[in-house]
């Protein structure tokens, strides 16, 4: 009985540089924060917030949103 062997593609991925981008600035504004004695909570372990979402707790009593966003597909600065 023979029997031939399939070999599927595989799929290489991308990496998207502003997804890169946003990671190392969530990672900066943390380090911060919680140096600065601040809790920071990531926006992936709350309900409605995104992966690039960090929320500060208790910042003069109040709760703050951090919303990382990047120019649409094609556009690499908000300043052109």
């Amino acid at each position: 009985m023979d029997r031939k062997v399939i070999h599927m593609a595989t799929k290489v991925r991308k990496v998207d540089p502003k997804a890169v981008a946003k990671d190392k600035v969530l990672a900066d504004l943390t380090a911060h924060f919680t140096d600065a004695g601040v809790t920071v909570v990531a926006g992936a372990d709350v309900d409605g917030c995104t992966k690039h979402t960090l929320i500060l707790r208790g910042v003069d009593g109040f709760d703050v949103k951090v919303v990382l966003t990047t120019p649409k597909a094609g556009v690499d600065t908000y300043l052109d």
